[in-house]
């Protein structure tokens, strides 16, 4: 039986698949925002070496890399370069699959895009709010209420009462920590601000905007690997805030994480 090292219980425990037979992973794949690094490239490694074991040893492995082609970070590099922020973001994608090629490392069953599922993280955002988890500033911005989830933290074993924030420093802005109840709450949807491309949002029921970076997991995971499935993983950096805030969308959403 195989034993893996499980960083939400900080134990090594017996892989227990959902269904007997079948093993589900979403791994969060990279934000396209320039070249492949060592960091990236051992995730990606680290995985294949899994996953290979996992079908060497008779499971049908569903296997999810997402691929996030729309942020902060992105849209300003490439206003920086002058580039379409939707034509930097392909010439990384394509840098990351080459290198990916190069390594022999095995293409997923499904590497889906954030801007592919804008609908489905609409619905998640409508979800929260109506489950009482989120709350728009009416400004177009909505916002996960840390307050309304009492495991928030537990996937990184610290308390609210610690944190600063639980946004990333670099999704961190004036016009987006406006409207916040609290500061350690996060951003489920931005509202476009100006100067920035009319292409790099969608119409919602809170106005034109683009999604927070952590919400497109939570949506693509569900829409690929249903409510429940086996492994999340991820460079060990996005634990938190990404994956903890994932957790906190998914249990939100009444989904398993």
């Amino acid at each position: 039986m195989l034993h893996l090292y499980d960083s939400k219980s900080a134990h090594i425990q017996p892989l227990s698949p959902v269904t007997p037979g079948k093993v589900g992973i979403y791994l969060c794949g990279a934000t396209v925002q320039g070249s492949p690094h060592v960091g990236h490239l051992r995730a990606a490694v680290s995985f294949d070496t899994l996953i290979r074991w996992l079908r060497r040893s008779g499971y049908e492995v569903t296997y999810v890399r997402n691929v996030t082609d729309i942020d902060d970070k992105i849209l300003n590099k490439s206003a920086e370069a002058g580039w379409d922020w939707w034509a930097w973001a392909y010439r990384f994608e394509r840098e990351f699959t080459q290198a990916y090629e190069t390594l022999g490392v095995q293409a997923p069953t499904y590497e889906p895009r954030a801007t592919g599922h804008i609908p489905d993280q609409i619905d998640l955002v409508q979800r929260l709010i109506d489950a009482g988890h989120a709350y728009s500033d009416g400004r177009g911005n909505v916002y996960f209420d840390v307050h309304s989830q009492p495991d928030y933290g537990s996937l990184t074993r610290q308390r609210l009462a610690d944190m600063r924030t639980t946004e990333d420093d670099a999704q961190i802005d004036e016009a987006v920590e406006a409207g916040k109840r609290d500061p350690r709450d996060f951003a489920l949807w931005k509202a476009t601000k100006p100067g920035e491309p009319a292409t790099a949002s969608w119409d919602s029921p809170w106005g034109r905007g683009r999604p927070g970076w952590h919400l497109e997991c939570s949506a693509m995971s569900r829409r690929y690997l249903g409510d429940e499935f086996d492994i999340h993983g991820g460079g060990i950096d996005l634990r938190f805030p990404h994956h903890e805030n994932e957790q906190a969308q998914s249990h939100g959403a009444g989904w398993e994480f």
